[in-house]
Order: C-alpha cells, then sequence, then structure tokens
C-alpha cells in the first residue's frame, strides 16, 4: 500500500528542502485519508464507528444553539459528493466541516497599550504574536474574544489567510479567527485544517481585504475516525513529520559542506600559476 512505500522509502524520496516540504503536505494529506491507519484498523476491528461519534457531536452543537451559546452557522450546508464518499474508510464517517466546528471573529480592545502592568496584564493576540509569539500589546477589557491554548486560531484576513495556529492565550485580535470543536480531537482537527491551508488561501472572499470564504470554510468535506484511530494518526504525523525535520538539518548541513568544497576549489583554481 502507498503509505508502507512512503514509510519504507521516507529517507529515499528527499533530496532537497523543497521535497521535504512536499513530502510534508504528502503526510498531512494521508493522515486525514486514512491511509497512514490501515493496519490499525485491521489491528482494532471493534472500536464505534465515528457515525456514532457524529451523533453525539450533533446532539451537543444542536443542544448549544438551542440555549444561544453558539450561533448557528450562516452558510453549512448537507452536501456531500458521491465521488469522496466512496473513498471513506470503514468506520469513518464524512460530513461537512461546520457540523462539528463553529468559530469566532477577534475584535480589536478600544485600549491598548506598550507595557504589562497590573492594570494591563491580557496580553493582544495579533498576527506577529501569532506567528512569533512576541506580545507588544497589552489590554484590561472585559468585553474582549479571549483565546486559551486549547484554542485552534485561524488568521482571517489577509495574504496569510487560512494559516492555523494555538498555544496562544489573550486577547484575540480582529485579523483572526478562533475555531471551536466539539468531540473530534483537537490535534487531528489541527491536521485537516493544515493540510487545508492552500485550498483556503487561494480561494478568499473578496471584499476589499481578502479574507477566508465563510461558504467554503463552514461547506469543506470531513472525514474522520473514532477519537482511539485520530490519536494513532496523530503519533503516526508526529513521527513522519520528526524525520522530515532530521532529513531538512541533514540536507542544510550536505549544502553547507558542499558550498565550502566549492569556494575551496574555485579559490585555488583562481591562485594556480
Amino acid at each position: 500500500m502507498i503509505n508502507n512505500f512512503l514509510i519504507e522509502n521516507f529517507k529515499q524520496l528527499t533530496t532537497t528542502p523543497e521535497n521535504v516540504e512536499q513530502l510534508k503536505k504528502l503526510v498531512l494529506q494521508m493522515a486525514v485519508q486514512g491511509k497512514l491507519t490501515a493496519k490499525w484498523r485491521e489491528e482494532n476491528p471493534d472500536v464505534e464507528p465515528a457515525s456514532v461519534l457524529l451523533e453525539r457531536i450533533n446532539a451537543e452543537k444542536e443542544q448549544l444553539i438551542r440555549t444561544k451559546r453558539i450561533k448557528k452557522l450562516k452558510y453549512l450546508k448537507d452536501s456531500i459528493s458521491k465521488e469522496i464518499k466512496e473513498k471513506v474508510p470503514q468506520k469513518w464517517v464524512i460530513t461537512n466541516i461546520g457540523n462539528v466546528i463553529s468559530y469566532r471573529k477577534g475584535k480589536k480592545p478600544s485600549i491598548l497599550v506598550d507595557k504589562k502592568s497590573k492594570e494591563y496584564c491580557i496580553p493582544y493576540i495579533d498576527i506577529k504574536a501569532f506567528e512569533k509569539n512576541i506580545i507588544v500589546k497589552y489590554t484590561n477589557e472585559e468585553k474582549i474574544v479571549r483565546c486559551l491554548p486549547d484554542d485552534i486560531l485561524i488568521v482571517w484576513d489577509g495574504a496569510r489567510m487560512g494559516l492555523t495556529g494555538t498555544n496562544a492565550s489573550g486577547a484575540l485580535g480582529s485579523t483572526l479567527a478562533k475555531i471551536e470543536y466539539y468531540g473530534i480531537l483537537k490535534d487531528y482537527l489541527y491536521l485537516f485544517l493544515k493540510s487545508n491551508y492552500e485550498l483556503i488561501n487561494s480561494n478568499p472572499k473578496q471584499a476589499g481585504l481578502p479574507h477566508v470564504n465563510p461558504g467554503l470554510l463552514e461547506n469543506m468535506e470531513f472525514m474522520f475516525p473514532c477519537v482511539e484511530e485520530q490519536k494513532a494518526i496523530v503519533s503516526k504525523v508526529k513521527q513522519l513529520i520528526a524525520w522530515c525535520d532530521e532529513l531538512e538539518k541533514k540536507i542544510e548541513k550536505r549544502d553547507a559542506y558542499q558550498e565550502k568544497m566549492m569556494q575551496a576549489v574555485v579559490k585555488n583554481v583562481l591562485t594556480a600559476d
């Protein structure tokens, strides 16, 4: 199978940093299609079907909407193509991702200061804080969209829209949004969103500054297994990405050595009698 070929020939498939990046993307795609855990499913035939998990998620979301704790998604449709349904692995389920998530845009506080103090102690999570973990502004307002480390954040506006990240805590900025999820393992959902960055980024909703198309986001076709298999997938991806990072370092060292050798050759040629 393709996943066995990938694992067995992993190091031979990468010869440049560009190849490594492409391989990382392939790993993510295979992960969320169930192609990395076929053997796991053979070894664990008695797990709960993901359709049962989806029923629980739907019930939870309906209750949250009914009690007005979250809003009903505006663009969500129940439309899954026949072609994709045929590709769903055994005991997995497919649905529009809007059925298992909600999202909330950030908001810029009216008061922001440059220095942290007892009064102004809430970090402002703007794009710089999101991408580089550099906090430059603080606020003390209560009426903010607060994000926590377990939230998945997504760049909503600008050239980097669709980029996702986690582990931020503070007042969420206006160019970001947080993804709230129900019943799905955070790390598995993060892998899915990360694997779809190019799709989201290349299909903006144009209205001045490009931003995430909510209709596209809400209706992305999302396949998932039971939580136990989600954990197995995340573990496998971490292993493969670690190998990728190791290869990247070796390639960089090799390229640096080759450049030194080339410089020495050129120097010898230029100074030869």
